[in-house]
């Protein structure tokens, strides 16, 4: 197809073509490209990281208060990216063929380096484009069922402040870097006072949630452990055996009894009423402390209290059970046989 013009995108970088057919293409942003055309000396590197656009704002989509009414058509356009962008390029064989590049994200302070975020990554054939949309670490959400353990930390922790942070990509025992200088909506002002507050408040509520996911996590590993006790007697007299599988019965319907308290049960339709659980409620702390500009309400601390009332709460009923029909099949089973030694509920 014949190309009757080229243009680079003076803002965006984004090259521009025009074909004889008067068709238009649009290639997204060549500035690592150009980058590395520049900087010609580290293509022979195993590991080059590029950055495109420095410093970087944290864009903001809160909408205006009050009703809206868009009315027969409205215009709806993409919003600019709210994340921090650079491009690796390595250079693959087959001794690191398997391997992932390791991003993390870290930032100074006066005695040190403080790790804000760390994920790994598959590398792409050419150019990897690595997107953080910064956020710092986070953790494992509460969950029915027992969680499969895993070395890689969760993100989607609270978002960071305005400020330097390196970017350090490591392939193998190779490793390079770079500067972001993130800056935040110039649209709008940043007030410390406010990202304090809301921080703070984010800490609470991850506290509650990490309590009751902590809780949730031994049942699951309790419920395992029974059965496997079921499971290592199987050679044992058919009157001891059928004594304890009404123990664990009679517990995996408490613990059944308990784990309705957090979750609606499982395979419901239609329209559910979940306002009488607990997780119908972990998330609403979370939406009225995330008030990006504005100072949050009280109403952000009082959810954080009633989360933590209705957690505390329902520990204490597992308490109950920890101490009588537990302890009483824990005690039976160790009489029986030899429990595995990473058995780690202390209840």
């Amino acid at each position: 197809m014949p190309t009757q013009d080229l243009k680079i995108h003076p803002d965006h970088g984004d090259l521009i073509i025009g074909t004889f057919g008067r068709a238009l293409y649009v290639l997204d942003d060549l500035s690592p490209l150009r980058d590395w055309i520049h900087n010609g000396n580290k293509i022979l590197d195993s590991l080059s990281v590029y950055s495109t656009v420095n410093p970087i704002h944290q864009a903001q989509y809160k909408r205006h208060n009050g009703q809206r009414f868009p009315a027969d058509r409205y215009f709806s356009g993409d919003n600019k990216s709210n994340a921090a962008k650079l491009y690796c390029h390595v250079k693959r064989n087959d001794k690191k063929k398997e391997q992932k590049l390791k991003i993390t994200i870290r930032r100074n302070n006066p005695v040190g380096m403080d790790t804000i975020r760390t994920w790994e990554q598959e590398p792409d054939s050419f150019l990897t484009t690595i997107d953080w949309n910064f956020d710092s670490n986070g953790f494992d959400y509460p969950s029915r069922n027992k969680r499969e353990k895993s070395k890689e930390i969760p993100g989607g922790g609270f978002k960071v402040e305005p400020g330097e942070y390196w970017a350090i990509v490591q392939w193998g025992k190779e490793k390079d870097s770079v500067l972001w200088t993130i800056k935040y909506d110039p649209r709008m002002v940043f007030s410390q006072e406010n990202y304090e507050k809301q921080k703070s408040l984010y800490g609470d509520w991850k506290n509650e949630m990490i309590k009751l996911r902590g809780e949730l996590d031994k049942i699951n590993e309790a419920k395992a452990m029974t059965q496997w006790t079921i499971d290592a007697m199987k050679y044992h007299a058919d009157s001891t055996i059928k004594s304890m599988k009404a123990l664990k019965d009679s517990l995996d319907k408490s613990w059944e009894k308990q784990m309705l308290k957090v979750f609606l049960k499982e395979g419901l339709r239609g329209i559910q009423d979940d306002s009488k659980v607990i997780s119908g409620h972990w998330w609403t702390p979370y939406s009225l402390l995330s008030t990006e500009s504005v100072q949050p309400g009280e109403n952000a601390a009082t959810a954080i209290k009633n989360l933590r009332k209705e957690t505390d709460a329902w520990i204490a009923e597992n308490n109950v059970l920890w101490k009588g029909a537990w302890a009483t099949f824990e005690e039976r089973a160790k009489q029986n046989v030899t429990w595995p030694k990473d058995w780690t509920n202390q209840k």
